[in-house]
């Protein structure tokens, strides 16, 4: 209920003063578990990628932002998971697996923390977590990306890829090879998003077709 009220109170600004085109939405689990994977950009992310997903996706999020009455009642409101880190967070591990075993959807940001560059385009160095999410749940990652920073009425693109499960002789319990080689497939499909939205709309554009022209990217 409480996510319902935040969702409202939420989506009137994120919608007029954020609009961002989804593509490849159907790429969404409707009735099943999914660790969903995106860029991180801004602290905008997580309530940007529920709104226009039309979807409750728990978010894991740093310990600092519900440290406040007011970050833990609005963030825990929004479904987001604390996460102390630079540790082995067990409680938060066990649960966002709890979230994944009730076909729940779980989002990490694989970088770990904001990308604060100015080159939007370069993913920082990505982690784990996700990977381990997904091979000890039995569930599907699906990649997100967000195309560029978002800004007060800037117009913007989120782009769904096609979920993929993660592989190995014992999916549960992965080798480090193994671990390593899912780690690169998640990284190169949300780069190959990203080239696919380089290709249709060079930034100079200003995005500016995306309401002019039907987008058909092969999503």
């Amino acid at each position: 209920m409480l996510f319902v009220i935040m969702f409202i109170l939420v989506w009137l600004p994120i919608t007029l003063f954020y609009p961002t085109k989804v593509i490849g939405k159907k790429n969404m689990p409707k009735k099943k578990g999914a660790v969903v994977v995106c860029n991180h950009l801004s602290n905008l992310d997580p309530i940007l990628l529920n709104i226009k997903l039309v979807k409750k996706i728990r978010f894991l999020g740093k310990a600092e932002l519900f440290k406040s009455k007011f970050g833990a009642w609005f963030y825990r409101g929004l479904g987001a998971i604390p996460v102390n880190r630079g540790t082995a967070d067990i409680n938060a591990i066990k649960q966002g697996l709890k979230v994944l075993k009730e076909d729940k959807l779980l989002g990490v940001f694989p970088e770990g923390t904001r990308n604060k560059t100015e080159n939007e385009s370069q993913m920082g160095e990505v982690h784990e977590g996700a990977i381990m999410f997904a091979s000890r749940a039995g569930v599907p990652i699906v990649p997100i990306v967000i195309y560029k920073r978002p800004k007060f009425l800037r117009r913007n693109i989120i782009a769904v890829g096609e979920p993929f499960m993660v592989q190995g002789e014992k999916p549960n319990k992965l080798t480090p090879e193994e671990t390593s080689a899912a780690l690169e497939e998640m990284t190169n499909r949300i780069n190959a998003l990203r080239a696919k939205l380089d290709e249709k709309y060079n930034k100079k554009n200003n995005l500016k077709t995306i309401w002019i022209y039907k987008i058909n990217l092969g999503f």
